[in-house]
């Protein structure tokens, strides 16, 4: 390859950690960004070092075909896996297997597949028990907290030790990660509240001795930088902890908040445990009734009042030669905070949203992936049903045409589907469907011969769909995706002949297409259908400077 930069595979790039990292790390690296959301939904700007695969870790099918693509284009020397899922409910949820286990297992596969020299696995000081006054949390401390997050990151964990013969693995446990704008949930409710004019504004819980560690995003990116660069003098399987050894208390973080957004000091008002109870209890039951909208706050974090966070970071520090920055302490950023809390409202509290409702359940992506699983068989079933019935008068105009030929058409159309699908973008059906109907209507179609295709290409995938288990309760997405996509596709074909129809005379139409160009379509048609997007700009151009007949095995029939 051209490019001599080391190449990183960075997963949950789409979110706050993710985004902060590749914008620090792109000019230096070339990064195989791996998220459920788009480039485009997630608002990642083109750069010639990110290349971006949209895909959901838990799909275990998609790994050999993302692993021939990474080494296609020189591999990957180290993973950085940062995807995971978190809510605010204790209980169990199927997510937390399906991506915080199953998702990390896929993605330690594809790290095996690519021959990575390094995986990174962000863990959390969460999946560790604290708040015992004696009990403080180091790199030996064991993942033994017992709620359905904890419990999950531990099986990453354990999982990261098995794979630990094929690669290095570095396992980091995060304290709570913020920036200058916040970005963390929980501490963006407590300012939220404490810088409003709610009635409760000035209560804490407790004494207000609740505390966990922070640490600021700029010392999280250097800590993960620093690993990167030490990987050949590090050990085979380590952990480490990515957070200072002091933490911040509820009742310290208010009097820093409240002191720079007022200007003035205020007095917080102490609330007994026991009322603190008794209120969360009635706010769960007015929640419950449908009175009101479900509370932040949940009946497990009782169990958190007043217990603090207890941290020795210091095999850490000594190994990797990395120490938390004091300026970037949680204290001494609170001017950075308030300012950008009072001086841009709107884009902080865009930013905290966005964080705090972040989408686990892509419905487009598990359409997405049961079409592409069905691709071949599909596209040969609607092609020979074109060709070969007889009922439909408008299906003549295929039985002209070669078998090959009709595949094509087909596959054009289908690819042009799932790009919409996986993007939940139909301008891809309108801004390239221009050229597949300009060259149907010079070689003879209608507008009903084009859409005889369409329709078969709906009625086919529709039945696929709510024939399968997993897709028949998805009926609205289908609905959504699926069905009115392709009567976008079916309306603008209509729209187009009509157009063409007045500009054109019969005499004037060519009889046949012209094949390479319709290749050159159906290729820039193909790229858009895979979930490997934003090619670099140098790299686009040498691929579509190929021979037409050089294709991948990402390529349609």
């Amino acid at each position: 390859m051209a490019d001599t930069k080391e190449q990183i595979i960075v997963t949950g790039a789409s979110g706050f950690i993710g985004r902060n990292l590749l914008s620090s790390m792109r000019e230096k690296y070339h990064i195989f960004c791996i998220a459920r959301r788009s480039g485009r939904e997630a608002e990642i700007p083109f750069h010639a070092n990110i290349e971006w695969i949209q895909w959901d870790i838990s799909n275990e099918a998609a790994i050999a075909d993302i692993a021939f693509y990474i080494k296609e284009r020189g591999g990957a020397s180290f993973v950085v896996h940062l995807a995971g899922y978190y809510d605010f409910d204790y209980d169990e949820k199927p997510e937390y297997y399906h991506t915080n286990v199953q998702g990390t297992k896929n993605v330690l596969e594809l790290a095996r597949l690519v021959r990575v020299r390094r995986f990174i696995f962000a863990s959390s000081l969460a999946a560790c028990s604290f708040g015992h006054r004696k009990l403080v949390i180091d790199e030996s401390s064991p993942a033994n907290a017992r709620f359905a997050y904890a419990r999950s990151k531990k099986a990453g964990e354990q999982l990261c030790t098995e794979y630990a013969e094929h690669f290095s693995v570095s396992i980091i446990r995060f304290a709570a990660i913020f920036s200058d704008w916040c970005e963390y949930a929980p501490l963006y409710k407590l300012f939220t509240t404490w810088l409003s004019r709610l009635w409760n504004r000035r209560f804490l819980a407790g004494k207000g001795d609740s505390a966990i560690t922070y640490l600021h995003i700029y010392d999280l990116i250097r800590l993960l930088e620093t690993i990167i660069a030490k990987s050949k003098a590090l050990k085979q399987l380590d952990t480490y902890i990515a957070s200072p050894d002091g933490s911040e208390s509820q009742l310290a973080l208010y009097r820093s908040a409240t002191r720079e957004f007022f200007g003035r000091n205020i007095r917080p008002f102490m609330i007994s445990k026991i009322m603190v109870y008794v209120w969360m209890l009635l706010r769960t039951a007015v929640w419950k009734s449908g009175l009101a909208g479900k509370p932040f706050e949940r009946l497990w974090m009782f169990g958190y009042i007043d217990k603090r966070m207890k941290v020795d970071a210091a095999n850490t520090r000594n190994e990797l030669g990395w120490a938390p920055t004091p300026r970037y302490s949680i204290i001494r950023r609170m001017i950075f905070l308030m300012v950008n809390f009072k001086n841009h409202p709107e884009e902080w509290y865009n930013k905290n949203e966005a964080a705090l409702k972040s989408k686990s359940y892509r419905p487009n992506l598990i359409l997405y992936e049961k079409l592409l699983l069905e691709k071949e068989q599909m596209i040969e079933s609607i092609t020979n049903k074109l060709i070969r019935q007889e009922a439909a008068k408008a299906i003549t105009a295929y039985k002209r045409m070669k078998e090959e030929d009709v595949m094509s058409l087909v596959s054009t159309i289908y690819h042009l589907l799932l790009a919409s699908v996986r993007s939940g973008d139909r301008s891809f059906i309108i801004k390239y469907v221009d050229d597949v109907v300009v060259e149907r209507f010079a070689a003879g179609f209608t507008a009903a011969d084009m859409n005889v295709a369409i329709d078969l290409i709906n009625t086919e995938v529709v039945a696929s769909l709510f024939a399968d288990d997993n897709t028949r309760k998805m009926q609205l997405y289908i609905h959504d995706y699926i069905e009115i996509s392709m009567q976008v596709a079916r309306d603008y074909v209509e729209e187009i002949f009509e157009d063409l129809e007045k500009k054109i005379s019969p005499e004037k139409r060519s009889a046949s297409i012209s094949l390479p160009y319709y290749r050159k379509q159906q290729k820039l048609i193909r790229k858009l259908s895979r979930p490997f997007q934003e090619y670099t700009r140098e790299r686009s151009k040498k691929e579509d400077k190929k021979d037409d007949g050089d294709f991948s095995i990402y390529d349609m029939k």
